[in-house]
Parts: C-alpha cells; structure tokens; sequence
C-alpha cells in the first residue's frame, strides 16, 4: 500500500494585504492590496492571502468565490488583523488568525450562507 503526504501548501498564489497598501497594486509581499475584500473579490481556488497585521474594522468581507475540496481559498491573519467580519456564500473556504469586533450583521462575525 502506498500512502501520499500532502505537504499542505497551497498550489495557487500567495497574496498580500496591509493597511498601507493599495488595491490598484499587484497583491504582493512589497505591494500588498489594502483591503481584504480586494482579496476576496481576486482569489480563485487554491490561493491564499496573508492578512498583515492591522485595523480592518472597518471591513465586513463578502466571500463569494469557492475553493474546491483539493484547493481550497485561504484567508490567514499574520499578527492581529481585526475586522468586522466575513460573510461566506462559496464552499472550500479557509480562515484563520482574524479577531472579529464590532459585527453588526444579527451578530454574527462569520456567517455562512446557502446549503
């Protein structure tokens, strides 16, 4: 029997986002988007984003784009990113690191639509 590690790696890009850059940039490490939902609204199955570490709380993300069971969308705070929240209409997404304050939406700092 022979049994495949999976290096947990995302096969897609790696983007960057930090409260000093701008959407107008390419995602990278030297020129981050500024807004997560940039990020959101870009990202296709297998990508990931690194959220540097900054006030987004004025932010409530709309994910609409969908990972697949193998390449999932990944969203990761590096440090505290704070934001307002996520709502989530797509499948095969990954979030972790954030710290959700002052969710307005029936209280909910991540909320899931759909089946």
């Amino acid at each position: 029997m022979m049994v495949q590690a999976k290096s947990g790696a995302a096969s897609g890009g790696v983007f960057y986002v930090s409260p000093v850059g701008s959407d107008s940039n390419p995602g990278t490490l030297e020129q981050p988007w500024k807004t997560i939902q940039k990020a959101a609204d870009t990202m296709e199955a297998g990508d990931a984003v690194n959220v540097l570490s900054g006030d987004y709380s004025a932010e409530r993300i709309d994910i609409s784009k969908s990972g697949t069971s193998g390449l999932p969308i990944t969203y990761k705070a590096e440090g505290t990113a704070v934001t307002r929240g996520f709502t989530i209409a797509a499948s095969y997404i990954t979030i972790s690191g954030f710290e959700v304050a002052n969710s307005a939406y029936q209280e909910a700092g991540i909320l899931a639509k759909g089946a």
